[in-house]
């Protein structure tokens, strides 16, 4: 089977990175891990250039001296730095000050009031997980500072990227991915194209999908080995979240165009 070709007036997406990601071959149909595992075969090398997101350290209630040479290193930094202060806090307000600032500051959530951050701070990881979507975006900020051991972020970016991949790699059993409301409009026009597609897609209980994909990224940063972790795997999925969208709707666009042709 040969990948189809698209109509690359579209969305004027490059066409070298079309085919870069568009490999879908005859001998063998992808699952969601392999088709997330070659993606990042290819890609983990440019995560130090690829992953930005600017760090600013204003309002934070503790002195923190941040190391890296770029955007990646020096999150990974501060993530592990804010868990550190975290187990070292005494106090619920403690605790609280340091998971707001990262929701709020860091992260950019402006939405939840003080009465969700005290319950974001105060619950176990397994209370946060069984609301499901539910705030997902602000409370798995929260648990990747209190356990980045274990856990990692799932925001709108992330989501849409597990959803794109599986759309471009044409995998043989689609998994659907909560997608999120985000502040890029590219992300955001991009969800309303894909969501008739990723509707008829196999749904994981509310309370079980953010464990599968825990797991997703544990198990492909584990077989890249070299000391990828995790979160890695979640960072690379935030980095090309655009252009994964972009190539998604292209393909979405194609396969409806063959319909229509064959109908």
């Amino acid at each position: 089977m040969t990948y189809l070709l698209i109509n690359l007036n579209l969305l004027q997406v490059n066409y070298d990175i079309i085919q870069q990601y568009l490999k879908i071959y005859d001998d063998k149909r992808m699952n969601i891990k392999s088709a997330l595992l070659d993606f990042s075969k290819e890609n983990i090398g440019n995560l130090s250039s690829t992953y930005k997101w600017p760090i600013n350290l204003d309002h934070l209630p503790i002195q923190l001296n941040i190391s890296g040479d770029g955007s990646y290193e020096k999150n990974i930094d501060l993530r592990f730095q804010l868990h550190s202060s975290y187990l070292s806090s005494e106090t619920f307000e403690e605790k609280y000050s340091l998971i707001k600032w990262y929701i709020y500051n860091w992260g950019g959530v402006k939405t939840n009031n003080q009465k969700t951050l005290e319950l974001y701070t105060s619950s176990s990881p397994q209370e946060l997980i069984e609301r499901g979507a539910q705030g997902i975006a602000s409370w798995s900020k929260a648990l990747s500072i209190i356990n980045p051991t274990e856990y990692a972020i799932y925001d709108a970016r992330v989501a849409m990227s597990i959803n794109a991949l599986q759309i471009i790699y044409d995998i043989d059993s689609h998994e659907y991915y909560p997608p999120l409301l985000s502040r890029n409009k590219t992300i955001n026009s991009c969800k309303e194209q894909i969501k008739t597609t990723i509707k008829q897609w196999k749904k994981a209980k509310d309370t079980d999908f953010y464990q599968n994909y825990l797991n997703l990224l544990k198990e492909v940063a584990n077989d890249l080995g070299n000391n990828v972790t995790h979160h890695d795997i979640e960072m690379l999925l935030f980095a090309y979240a655009e252009e994964l969208a972009l190539l998604a709707v292209e393909q979405v666009y194609a396969q409806n165009k063959l319909s229509e042709a064959t109908h």
